[in-house]
């Protein structure tokens, strides 16, 4: 009857360890699961509230995912104070963006950001969400007189007239050069001809 007791007493608090370490177990993975539920129930909570209180406000396609190098998706929303009040007290300084008028909607350069820059519709979006930032205007990559960046340019050149705190300038992209037969100067002076009759008369 001893040795019995002695087992009873050498094995039963054995078994309530194994027992309640068991209990323990499956109520920690209970714990962890739910706060696992939570916590994706309340991010996607988070993302609905966001898309909600801050809706997209660009001119960037809804459906552009972004980039891994950093670049916003389309469904972003971006701060409309002016970019002037981000420089010093008192400056005059004009800020253009760095305009790409190439992408067709398609997959251009692998990049599929969701809109044609021939489109009328988005030209005009692009120019008021730039004015609702307080840019200045553009400065258009421009790769030659039959390259699409200028038949491009040219469905937006006279958009942007509607736009009377918007100018724009001309930048000779370096690719130009691969573009045309004869030497670089020869190529720099057709280039600025061309820019001369098309665009120096606007404002």
């Amino acid at each position: 009857m001893q040795a019995a007791v002695q087992g009873f007493a050498i094995f039963k608090p054995i078994r309530m360890i194994i027992v309640f370490k068991n209990l323990r177990s499956r109520v920690l993975s209970t714990l962890l699961a739910s706060v696992s539920l939570l916590s994706s129930t309340g991010f996607a909570q988070a993302q609905t509230a966001q898309s909600v209180l801050l809706p997209p406000n660009t001119s960037a396609s809804y459906g552009f995912a972004g980039l891994p190098n950093g670049t916003l998706p389309g469904s972003t929303n971006v701060s409309k104070v002016n970019v002037h009040t981000l420089l010093y007290p008192g400056n005059t300084t004009k800020v253009l963006v760095h305009y790409l008028p190439w992408f067709d909607g398609g997959n251009d350069s692998g990049i599929n950001v969701g809109y044609s820059n021939s489109d009328p519709n988005y030209i005009n979006a692009f120019f008021s969400d730039l004015t609702s930032r307080g840019v200045d205007g553009v400065m258009v990559d421009w790769q030659g007189q039959t390259d699409q960046s200028n038949t491009r340019w040219l469905v937006a050149q006279p958009m942007i007239r509607k736009y009377p705190n918007l100018s724009y300038a001309i930048m000779l992209d370096s690719n130009m050069f691969n573009k045309y037969s004869g030497s670089n100067q020869q190529k720099v002076m057709d280039a600025m001809a061309y820019i001369s009759a098309q665009y120096f008369a606007d404002p």
